[in-house]
């Protein structure tokens, strides 16, 4: 009976060292093993619904772009075609108004040089007769009026050859229209839209113009604030995603710590019924689970050791 009951000591003490040095228990592997996987779910359902938000916002903006300069330049070469009109009509109910006065009739004026948004106007040149000279009559720009349209090239250097080839090219009496490059208040190059469309029975053309980014720029801000938005949103959702996975951390912590404290409970107790202490009655655990179903095994196994040693002593008496 000692010899036994030393047995049962040394095996208790040598699974009581074996416990210690554990290091990574049940509820961080199902910390872990719960956690990880969601975690990673997680961020890669976050980054993936960014990217496509983001994508989409690039694409709408693309498109929206096309679209609205589409109409745009719709929009100015109608204007271009209306003040062709209107500067006919007043040119031949007018025939005494000499070219060089076009710029200085305000009458005239209002007809040829026109607004177009806030950075666009019209103008009036003249196509290259026998001389060989296009001329600017009526312009926005002063400096320009009765000046040959060529002398433009030392003012825009290598931008000069695209703005040349969109005026030169009414004089086969076809509207053109085109982008390039001019100069505005400060200097700075800024691509612009022009749509130049002939004066029917005149050797006149009339020139219809705005600044590209004065289209774009709306759409740009759009995309800012989306930018905006989107940097927003993802940062909400990382923090209710950290949020929610937090949350689940500490309900899994809690739960797993007192499942494995109920699996310590377990093992203390068959521990004391491997060092002979048959007479405990009280199950640690008691619950409607495969713990207690586990508690109740080992108080069966219990008894049947007690009975067991009983029957060993009476027969050695």
């Amino acid at each position: 009976s000692r010899g036994l009951g030393d047995v049962y000591k040394r095996q208790a003490v040598e699974s009581a060292g074996t416990t210690s040095s554990r290091r990574f228990g049940l509820t961080a592997k199902f910390m872990l093993f719960t956690l990880t996987p969601l975690v990673i779910i997680s961020v890669l359902s976050l980054l993936f619904s960014i990217d496509k938000m983001l994508t989409f916002q690039k694409s709408t903006i693309e498109e929206s772009t096309h679209i609205v300069k589409g109409i745009s330049e719709g929009m100015l070469r109608q204007i271009a075609n209306t003040v062709a009109r209107q500067t006919r009509q007043y040119l031949f109910s007018h025939p005494d108004l000499k070219r060089e006065d076009f710029n200085r009739d305000i009458y005239f004026k209002k007809v040829a040089i026109q607004r177009v948004g806030v950075t666009g106007n019209t103008s009036l040149f003249e196509i290259a007769g026998a001389d060989g000279i296009w001329r600017a009559w009526a312009d926005i720009d002063a400096k320009l009026v009765g000046r040959n349209l060529e002398e433009l090239k030392g003012r825009l250097g290598k931008h000069f050859d695209a703005y040349w080839k969109l005026i030169t090219g009414v004089k086969d009496g076809k509207i053109v229209s085109g982008y390039y490059h001019w100069p505005d208040e400060n200097g700075q190059f800024r691509e612009k839209y022009i749509v130049c469309a002939p004066v029917e029975g005149t050797p006149y053309a009339v020139s219809a113009s705005i600044y590209v980014d004065e289209i774009t720029v709306p759409l740009l801000k759009i995309e800012e604030r989306g930018s905006a938005l989107a940097t927003e949103m993802r940062n909400s959702n990382a923090a209710i995603m950290g949020g929610g996975l937090l949350l689940l951390a500490v309900i899994l912590f809690l739960y797993g710590r007192g499942l494995t404290r109920k699996i310590h409970a377990l093992s203390n107790w068959a521990d004391r019924i491997s060092l002979g202490e048959l007479d405990l009655e009280t199950s640690p655990v008691t619950s409607n689970d495969e713990l207690g179903e586990l508690s109740e095994s080992i108080a069966r196994m219990q008894d049947s050791i007690r009975l067991s040693v009983e029957r060993l002593r009476r027969r050695r008496r």
